[in-house]
């Protein structure tokens, strides 16, 4: 008899955590040298719902589904023995997708073109959670769990054509309904990361239905008549600027700036010490003082030109925002943050007060209480010897460069893109 099952997987919440933990250590750019992730996160989740920071094209999020209704159909006649079969008839599966994406028309963000059969994080991997945000993927589990009750209770029944999400008998899809229909009659053999309209229009509705149309920038995005041309950070898009989004986009965007410029300071400040402290102790890399220091200076500039915005920031309503998202920020992480943003807004030269002795012990103090004993590069010569000249030196951009790209994906179909996404996963 075919069930399905709907049950919550608690851990899987902390385990995305997990993984997003270990994401940012592949993107030289998002990590946590600092301990203000989850602040970051907490922005990035709200205005982005669904994404990660190694992502690369919108199309794996019907490809993965295709996979696993291909496999729920063969295990409807011969069920797999153990979670681990179900694993490795997906790996397989993926695993083929590697050449048959790479030999296409638009090749560019193909995940584990270098890795092939060695690929440890499979597209599944990468998009399940966001499968999950957009409605694609309707049951709420680990990829794990996922695997193990296939085994335990078996396949559903088969999707239907136009089917809603349960069917006639009340059985819960694990699937949406609409996947089968999408499914073109060339696959797996001819695949292409274009998408088509009907992919596109599929995608646009998922995405504006993750709470409501307007509930985040992606939603809203989504809605736009075409693609833009690439922007360095979502509030240099035209509805940002000409003032038309949603209230509560708006604000929680204004926010979000707020916090990625101003906390780029202490970035910025954390990579001049550690240039200092890399030519005092191995006489190398004398650049990147130079380099650091402009950048300081040129940072200061923007804070001066931007300080009307600052001085009517309403703090108070920013963290409720933010623990509105994570309940769980660590009063160490707020302690820190507010000290920055006093000791960066206070001062009539920010940056000249971000390079004072008070900013630097600053710095200091939260690297080493924020990492293992034996990590911080500013008091362990072995973690300092690590340092190529960048550690999270990029300012925040809340996963902005990945969600473009997607959205250029869902906004153009029909149309080849251009370069691979700035976090393509080649060996991950």
């Amino acid at each position: 008899m075919s069930s399905s099952f709907s049950w919550l997987d608690y851990s899987e919440a902390e385990r995305r955590k997990a993984l997003e933990v270990a994401d940012s250590f592949k993107n030289r750019d998002t990590r946590d040298e600092l301990g203000i992730g989850t602040v970051r996160d907490a922005f990035a989740n709200l205005l982005f719902p669904g994404t990660t920071t190694i992502q690369t094209r919108a199309k794996y999020f019907l490809l993965i589904p295709w996979v696993y209704l291909g496999l729920e159909q063969r295990f409807r006649r011969r069920p797999p023995a153990s979670r681990e079969d179900v694993a490795k008839a997906a790996r397989r599966e993926e695993i083929a997708l590697i050449d048959i994406l790479k030999n296409s028309d638009d090749p560019d963000g193909t995940i584990g073109v270098e890795a092939r059969e060695n690929l440890k994080r499979l597209p599944s991997n990468v998009y399940w959670y966001g499968m999950g945000a957009w409605g694609i993927r309707k049951v709420d589990v680990s990829q794990d769990q996922y695997h193990k009750f296939l085994v335990k209770y078996g396949s559903p029944a088969p999707l239907r054509r136009g089917a809603d999400d349960v069917d006639d008998l009340g059985a819960a899809y694990n699937w949406h309904p609409e996947l089968l229909s999408l499914k073109p009659s060339s696959y797996p053999q001819k695949l292409s990361f274009v998408l088509s309209d009907d992919e596109s229009e599929f995608l646009k509705d998922r995405i504006k239905g993750i709470k409501g149309r307007n509930a985040s920038l992606l939603a809203v995005l989504a809605d736009s008549e075409e693609a833009w041309e690439p922007l360095q950070f979502a509030w240099e898009h035209e509805s940002a600027v000409n003032g038309t989004l949603p209230p509560e986009v708006k604000r929680a965007l204004s926010h979000a700036r707020n916090f990625s410029e101003v906390m780029y300071g202490a970035s910025l400040l954390y990579n001049l010490m550690l240039a200092r402290r890399f030519f005092k102790t191995f006489s190398a890399l004398e650049d990147k003082i130079d380099f650091y220091e402009a950048e300081v200076a040129k940072w200061g500039g923007m804070i001066t030109a931007r300080k009307d915005a600052y001085v009517t920031w309403d703090r108070q309503q920013f963290w409720q925002i933010v623990s509105g998202q994570n309940p769980a920020i660590p009063n160490r992480t707020r302690s820190f943050i507010d000290a920055w943003l006093d000791l960066a807004l206070t001062g009539k030269d920010p940056g000249v007060t971000a390079t004072s002795e008070n900013a630097q012990a600053l710095v200091l103090n939260r690297e080493r209480s924020h990492k293992p004993t034996g990590m911080a590069r500013l008091v362990n010569e072995n973690a300092l010897r690590q340092w190529s000249g960048a550690a999270g030196a990029s300012q925040l951009d809340f996963r902005w460069g990945v969600s473009q790209r997607l959205l250029t994906d869902i906004l153009s179909p029909g149309q080849v893109q251009g370069s691979p996404a700035p976090s393509e996963v080649k060996n991950a």
